[in-house]
């Protein structure tokens, strides 16, 4: 029973004791009983003391299970929106895959708004075994209202704990909205709210462009105050790059080595901002520990949250 019908309802007992039909004590207690109703519902306000975890809900982080990251952050917390950032070709999907699979092994289901590759391209990028994972059939809208739909379906239907959506572009109304920045304020709360009111861990990916002298280029950051405000993590991924002259980038395209470095730009967990580097095996879908070597790492520094808020003020 929400808040207007149990006014309605107060205001029902009020005009039978006006009429005459109720005496003053009945309708007292008729009244008391309405409000001790809705004293029992879930959003009901309580006394600190009083508050209760519900059931399926806790304070445990969900481990990624890689060791270096798991150093980090302690796991990905269920309510909270994990941002994967990068350019074009750095990987974010891969390493999304990745996770999905580490998420799998510990039986915890995902799943997937694959905005950026159809989802035949995505499930077969799969090496091996497909993970324990669920992906609409046809993605028929991109709103926040299909979305919770789709997450409320496989949550009760499979129990899934995880939600990738691949990625922030995909999803932003580009007809209606007033500006860009107002529409990611927008659907980054959504979002939010989503991941909080289901209990899931939410895994945003989102293009971030770089310069040419450094991973992120912060004067290109449209409307990244508010994603890097309500995600609790934030991950830069950085892959490496062969050394090219510029002309040879213009015919050939860059050419990207199998080394990713993993810069935490947010870490509202621990508050530790740091980087480690992977190397990825195409062959099994999987990276290792492995140090970047110098020449790939990139050239300019790393941009944390703070640097982002600071500019935009």
């Amino acid at each position: 029973m929400d808040f207007k019908q149990i006014n309605l309802e107060i205001q029902e007992i009020e005009q039978e004791w006006k009429n005459g039909d109720e005496d003053i004590t009945g309708a007292t207690h008729r009244v008391k009983e309405v409000l001790e109703n809705y004293h029992n519902s879930d959003d009901a306000v309580v006394h600190f003391k009083d508050y209760k975890v519900p059931e399926g809900f806790g304070r445990n982080h969900i481990p990624s299970n890689i060791t270096e990251l798991d150093a980090l952050i302690g796991g990905f917390g269920k309510g909270d929106i994990i941002l994967i950032s990068g350019d074009t070709g750095d990987g974010k999907s891969t390493f999304a895959r990745f996770l999905i699979h580490k998420l799998s092994e510990q039986k915890k289901k995902s799943l997937v708004f694959s905005y950026e590759e159809t989802n035949e391209e995505f499930i077969s990028k799969f090496c091996g075994e497909l993970p324990d994972g669920y992906i609409p059939k046809v993605l028929t809208a991109k709103d926040p209202v299909w979305i919770e739909a789709k997450v409320l379906e496989a949550v009760e239907l499979y129990g899934i704990e995880a939600v990738f959506i691949d990625n922030l572009k995909g999803i932003i109304n580009y007809d209606n909205r007033r500006n860009e920045v107002s529409e990611v304020d927008s659907i980054m709360q959504k979002l939010k709210a989503i991941a909080i009111k289901y209990n899931i861990v939410l895994f945003l990916l989102a293009h971030i462009k770089k310069s040419d002298t450094g991973l992120i280029d912060k004067n290109s950051l449209t409307g990244s105050k508010t994603i890097v405000d309500t995600s609790s993590v934030g991950i830069a991924l950085y892959r490496g790059r062969e050394t090219q002259r510029n002309d040879e980038k213009v015919i050939t395209g860059i050419k990207y080595n199998n080394y990713t470095a993993v810069y935490l730009i947010k870490n509202r967990y621990k508050g530790k901002y740091d980087n480690f580097s992977m190397l990825f095996d195409p062959e099994t879908g999987t990276y290792k520990p492995e140090k970047m070597p110098t020449k790939y790492k990139p050239s300019g520094n790393i941009i944390s949250a703070e640097d982002i808020k600071r500019d935009m003020q």
